[in-house]
């Protein structure tokens, strides 16, 4: 789909990402960096894996987000063709 030719380059790149992350944290610098963000509340005790995963974790629920919609949506709404075609 043109509209999400942008997680193209990004999901197809997270297994590189993912190999790159675990090979920096092995610094004690970036590792101890990390540790403090995750224990931050900002961080939702979520580590940096986990936000950088998101787009692709979302990705994969959008189908099933629309298609629930799509199952409330009244045939003579004025989204119903919008939500058909997404």
């Amino acid at each position: 789909l043109p509209c999400l030719e942008t997680y193209n380059g990004y999901c197809s790149n997270q297994v590189a990402a993912k190999a790159l992350l675990d090979h920096k944290k092995q610094d004690h610098r970036v590792h101890d960096f990390l540790q403090r963000c995750l224990e931050s509340p900002f961080s939702r005790k979520l580590d940096l894996w986990n936000f950088l995963d998101i787009p692709r974790s979302r990705l994969v629920k959008y189908p099933l987000l629309l298609r629930e919609i799509l199952k409330h949506t009244p045939n003579d709404h004025p989204d119903r063709q919008h939500l058909d075609e997404a």
